[in-house]
């Protein structure tokens, strides 16, 4: 009885220390291989049915989507990232909506789950020839400071990763320890 109390909390410990849908994430699709020198100073986002009256190249489709908890400047500054990782030095035909998205912990019934309508903003990652009469006309772009922010974010992400890491060795290493005190204890019972 006593076992099943000890492998019963520690399994509930380990089961809530994983979690998912939680974290705002990003994706990209290449269209076309980039020969990437020196990334972008800047970046530029025209919004969708903005007009284009300006040289670019397509590289990737870049998607962000929002974490249950997200701020919608958050999922922005990681669709810039994304694209700006890969060569971007801006996003076209840039678009947002919702899409349905769970969150909860791994191996839970789904009825404990929990469903939110995520922020998604999604574009296509361009390369354009940025001259003088480019700025001129669309000005400097953002600042570079979404990756920065992305890198915090990111940092956050692992270093709850690695605090359940340890929760769950943790327990792991109670429940062992509770394994052997009551297998002793019933062994010695049973003189």
């Amino acid at each position: 009885m006593k076992k099943n109390l000890a492998i019963g909390l520690s399994m509930l410990i380990f089961l809530h220390s994983c979690t998912y849908g939680n974290y705002a994430s990003s994706q990209y699709t290449p269209i076309t291989e980039s020969n990437c020198e020196q990334k972008a100073s800047d970046m530029h986002l025209f919004f969708k049915d903005e007009p284009l009256d300006f040289k670019y190249y397509k590289i990737g489709l870049v998607e962000a989507q929002a974490g249950q908890f997200s701020r919608n400047s958050l999922v922005l500054d990681y669709l810039k990232n994304e694209a700006w990782q890969n060569c971007a030095n801006a996003i076209i035909h840039l678009d947002d909506d919702f899409r349905l998205r769970e969150s909860g912990y791994l191996f839970e019934d789904e009825e404990d789950e929990d469903l939110y309508d995520a922020k998604v903003y999604k574009g296509i990652a361009v390369y354009i020839e940025k001259d003088s009469a480019f700025y001129e006309k669309y000005g400097k772009g953002t600042t570079m400071s979404f990756t920065e922010t992305v890198n915090q974010d990111l940092s956050v992400q692992e270093k709850n990763s690695k605090t359940a890491v340890a929760v769950v060795l943790i327990s792991m290493g109670f429940a062992g320890i509770l394994y052997m005190l009551f297998t002793n204890d019933v062994a010695e019972e049973s003189y």
